[in-house]
Order: C-alpha cells, then sequence, then structure tokens
C-alpha cells in the first residue's frame, strides 16, 4: 500500500445503478470505505487503471459529513496512458477529518466499474 514517503490507495466501486448517484469507493486491501485522518495530506496522483472509455465517463469526488463534495477530477482527465509529469490540476490538497472518495457515473447505461489507484503525498494517519 505504501512505496517509500507516497502511498497508494487502490479503490473499487460497486456497480452504479443509477447515473448521477454517489457510489461510495473501498480500499482492496484494507476494505475501508470512509477515513478520518488526523493531519492534512495531498493528493498527487488519481489514474483508472483500464480506460472508462466515453461511453460511460465518470466523476472522482471526496464526500463528507453532511454530503460536503469536492470533484476531484473526471475520468478523460486520469486515463492510464497518461505520460506527463503532473496532470492537470494536481496535487489536489486533502483536509484533515472524515472523508470518503465516491465516484459518479455521468451518462451512458449504468453498470460496472474500473478501478482506480489514488497516489497520497504520505500514509494517511487514520
Amino acid at each position: 500500500m505504501s512505496t517509500g514517503a507516497t502511498a497508494t490507495l487502490r479503490m473499487t466501486t460497486a456497480d452504479h445503478t443509477a447515473l448521477l448517484t454517489d457510489t461510495v469507493s473501498v480500499e482492496t486491501i484494507t476494505g475501508l470505505n470512509s477515513y478520518t485522518p488526523r493531519s492534512n495530506n495531498v493528493i498527487l496522483d488519481i489514474r483508472y487503471e483500464v480506460d472508462p472509455g466515453s461511453a460511460t465517463p465518470m466523476a472522482l469526488f471526496t464526500r463528507r459529513t453532511a454530503d460536503v463534495r469536492k470533484l476531484l477530477g473526471t475520468s478523460p482527465a486520469l486515463l492510464p496512458t497518461f505520460t506527463g509529469n503532473v496532470r492537470s490540476g494536481f496535487p489536489i490538497g486533502l483536509r484533515s477529518g472524515f472523508f470518503q472518495f465516491t465516484e459518479q457515473q455521468m451518462s451512458g447505461t449504468p453498470g460496472a466499474t474500473d478501478p482506480y489507484s489514488v497516489t497520497l503525498a504520505r500514509p494517511l494517519d487514520v
């Protein structure tokens, strides 16, 4: 899960049953779907493992208490084929306190999703 000073979370999401609704993601190693880190962190990168394709565009968010959400990115910008140094819009600050990673399917027929990886500047201190 962590390499050197950074940490990578591999997230999966259950099949989407409706468009534009949050589906909470689960970390594959720990099985956790919510976090309450004690200190701030930084998201260095988010990458889908497989291209979700233009027919099923996805949006990733962090969701906090009272459904306060922050858009992290959409699938066209998070493709595994990215070859630059830093994706546009990254790094993203991550405040301490309760949050979940959620995914929304934005169009197409609701269905399966692909795993994605979130690389953090350091492991979460939960």
